[in-house]
């Protein structure tokens, strides 16, 4: 460690020489004594108060912390530029300042000078519950207490090296700290509570006693595979850690800021002309392309179709009934189930002892899949026919993800675009990541099962008909927009039969279409063939609809929902408009729920008990409670007044009033249809999702274009939108049974360390 200022300072020479710049020599002499200096004393004073510190320090925080000043000098030196040197200074101060922030700040509860540390082996410690004895270890194989009773008098922590085999069974399991002391001798409150996960941890629990500690008890839950324990380590404090990973990231969060002041990123206006505006959008938009990869299920792989699949997988199902020219399912039903009065009521079934296929279609003494045919038919018959295997269900929902978010992201800029031709670059840029984790995808990835699909599918049909209906209508080539309206009306139908409720979303068009209809410039023929390559598409494609609808159930309106085998009967659900409360608590009002464990808030579970029949619940996060739907509904009126900003000469201020007032008024329509026909569920708030993350992003971005002159306000909102995606991160980092956790075990529990930083 203490070769790292030497090294920079050779280094330095060698670069200086090539640049001719020797005059430098003498400034970095001082500042490699300097470095040598701060270290030394940096490390007399860990060695001296460190709990348990190893005796250096990680070597690339110190080996940036070393180079950045000779860097500043340099440059300095060569005069070049004013700005760069600044940067650069910034950059050695932060440094600096975020390094003794990580010691002695960030590792503050480490530092002490009476650091007592006692190793207790397995004959101190007693157990209660599922556990194995081994050799030299103790294997806890489900529910289990550890109880300690001969604690040191010295004892504020302990410190459990678990290991874990990682599977695919493999889930977050919970820990818990009870404590008797002086206050509470007889009785065992908790004082700390974490979940765990992940082949190697080391899973360290504080505790602050009144007096005397009578005992410890660490209980472990809800363990799907056993983890195993060689010994506890009971110490005064915790053991100094440096974190390079919060190093740098705070630096690099620091170092944008800074850059973004110092370069005047902040007043750049994107210009989609100029190939770096390009490139930065681009690989904004690849990133959050291959964020998608975090959530979605590994180890999964094609299998070979040769009996009927799995009743997990709904899609596969219905490929095989059409393998077998038929629309329904190749399985047999109970017999029993003809028996019943109303084989809808799940009490009915469960008074008979009636095992059915579970959430599926029954009508005629047949199983059906009520799920949208369009998967099938984009993905699995196209699979099958190249590989000659059937994929998984994960595979098909990792598919129409990736390219969720890639026409998602277009069509946000398209309109964008259609509001103001030149918005904030760098809002931009801080919006596309937003967008992305909170427009569900990421939700649905990390669950990835059978009622995910229609949603991440629908979704990447929704995003092709927006972007290429709002670009058709800013076209100026006749031919262009003939066949970019044929693209949306296409896109349009396999929508709606992907999920119908997502198809609504598509309303927002209507203003732009009326528009051109209405449009007297045009010749009637040019407006009623550009409409005719709109709807020749989509009624098409919902012909074809109405036709499976009527030879499965009946009836062209009927999609099979009203025969599910499910929680309820779905005849009992009506239309009120007095939902329309339960709407606004569930769907939009409703907080995050407390919990004891990191990020410490979850989905909450609201109950209104007024609904005057029972509505199927599951826990929610209101919309109005991401900052980025607040400030995007906020500035929708300035977003309609006045049309000082520059705008799509083809789309008319009335067009775009009429763009956003649609569009938000069709979040809350689907909101209360949604509520009405099916309840309360997390993935019935993102059918909303692609419509209002669209008119709030395009309402900041038109009313914040420049931050020249609305500097405070462009604050806010890069604030704003910052803390979303910080919010939603969190949120599916909390999800710690989905598919993140599966590709990163170790993620949950870094993340916790780098943010608790005061236990």
């Amino acid at each position: 460690m203490f070769l790292i200022p030497f090294i920079c300072f050779l280094t330095s020479i060698a670069i200086s020489k090539k640049l001719r710049a020797q005059s430098i020599l003498n400034s970095f002499f001082i500042l490699c004594i300097s470095q040598y200096a701060a270290l030394f004393l940096i490390c007399k004073a860990l060695a001296l108060f460190a709990a348990d510190w190893s005796g250096s320090l990680p070597l690339l925080p110190v080996l940036t912390t070393c180079m950045l000043p000779y860097a500043a000098a340099l440059q300095k030196d060569l005069n070049k530029d004013g700005k760069p040197y600044r940067y650069l200074k910034t950059l050695c101060i932060a440094s600096c300042a975020v390094f003794l922030l990580e010691i002695f700040v960030m590792n503050g509860n480490s530092l002490t000078q009476n650091y007592q540390a006692e190793a207790l082996e397995l004959e101190d410690i007693r157990w209660e519950g599922e556990v194995e004895e081994g050799p030299h270890y103790l294997r806890i194989t489900g529910d289990a207490t550890l109880i300690l009773e001969d604690v040191p008098s010295f004892a504020r922590c302990v410190t459990i090296p678990l290991k874990q085999r990682m599977n695919s069974d493999a889930l977050p399991y919970f820990v818990k700290l009870t404590m008797r002391d002086d206050n509470f001798p007889n009785t065992a409150i908790t004082v700390q509570e974490k979940k765990q996960m992940g082949r190697q941890v080391d899973c360290r629990l504080c505790f602050q006693p009144y007096g005397k500690t009578h005992s410890l008890e660490i209980k472990f839950s809800k363990l799907s595979t056993p983890v195993t324990l060689k010994r506890i380590n009971a110490a005064s404090c915790l053991p100094f850690r440096f974190l390079s990973i919060r190093f740098f990231i705070l630096l690099a969060a620091i170092a944008f800021v800074s850059a973004a002041i110092e370069f005047s990123w902040h007043t750049i206006r994107y210009d989609r002309k100029k190939p770096a505006h390009v490139i930065c959008v681009g690989a904004v938009i690849a990133a959050c392309m291959c964020l998608c990869y975090m959530f979605s299920r590994p180890g999964v792989k094609p299998y070979d179709y040769t009996d009927t699949p799995s009743t997990r997988d709904p899609y596969a199902l219905v490929f095989d009934a059409l393998q077998h020219g038929q629309l329904w399912l190749d399985i047999t039903p109970d017999e029993n189930l003809k028996q019943l009065e109303n084989v809808y009521s799940r009490d009915q079934r469960n008074a008979a002892e009636v095992s059915p296929l579970w959430d599926y279609a029954y009508h005629d003494g047949k199983y059906y899949c009520y799920f949208g045919i369009t998967p099938v038919l984009l993905y699995y018959e196209p699979y099958y026919l190249i590989h000659d295997k059937l994929p998984t269900l994960s595979m098909a929902i990792t598919f129409f993800s990736v390219w969720s978010v890639l026409f998602f992201c277009l069509a946000l800029l398209s309109a964008i675009r259609m509001f103001t031709t030149r918005p904030n670059l760098l809002l931009t840029l801080l919006s596309l990541p937003a967008a992305t984790l909170c427009v569900g995808v990421c939700y649905m990835m990390n669950y990835g099962d059978m009622y995910h699909l229609p949603f991440v599918c629908g979704l990447c049909m929704l995003s092709i008909c927006l972007l290429t209906g709002i670009k058709a209508c800013m076209a100026k080539p006749l031919p262009v927009r003939m066949l970019l309206f044929f693209v949306s009306g296409a896109s349009l139908a396999l929508c709606a039969g992907a999920r119908p409720s997502v198809a609504i979303s598509a309303a927002v068009l209507i203003p732009l279409y009326l528009g051109i209809l209405l449009n007297r410039r045009q010749k009637l023929s040019c407006r009623l063939g550009q409409a005719a390559c709109f709807l020749a598409p989509l009624f098409a494609g919902i012909g074809g609809l109405m036709w499976y609808n009527q030879a499965r159930f009946g009836s062209v309106f009927d999609f099979g929902a009203a025969y599910q085998l499910t929680v309820s009967d779905v005849h009992a659900n009506r239309f009120r408009l007095s939902y329309f409360w339960g709407v606004l608590s569930h769907y939009f009002s409703i907080a995050p729920q407390h919990t004891p464990t990191f990020p410490f808030f979850e989905p909450q579970y609201g109950h209104l008990n007024n609904y005057q029949q029972f509505v199927y619940l599951e826990g929610t996060i209101g919309w109005f409670r991401y900052p980025l739907i607040v400030a995007g509904l906020l500035c929708v009126y300035p977003a309609l007044a006045g049309d000082r900003i520059r705008c799509r000469r083809q789309i008319t201020l009335r067009q775009r009033r009429a763009f956003l007032l649609t569009g938000i008024a069709t979040a809350f329509l689907i909101a209360w249809l949604d509520f009405s026909a099916g309840g309360v569920n997390q993935r019935y708030l993102y059918d909303l999702a692609p419509i209002l993350l669209l008119c709030c992003l395009a309402a900041i971005l038109r009313t914040c274009p420049a931050a020249g002159k609305n500097r405070y306000l462009y604050l806010v909102l890069c604030a704003v939108v910052i803390v979303t995606w910080m919010f939603s991160s969190l949120y599916l980092l909390g999800i710690t049974n989905g598919n993140l956790m599966r590709h990163c075990p170790d993620l949950y529990n870094a993340i916790e360390e780098m943010v608790m930083f005061w236990q």
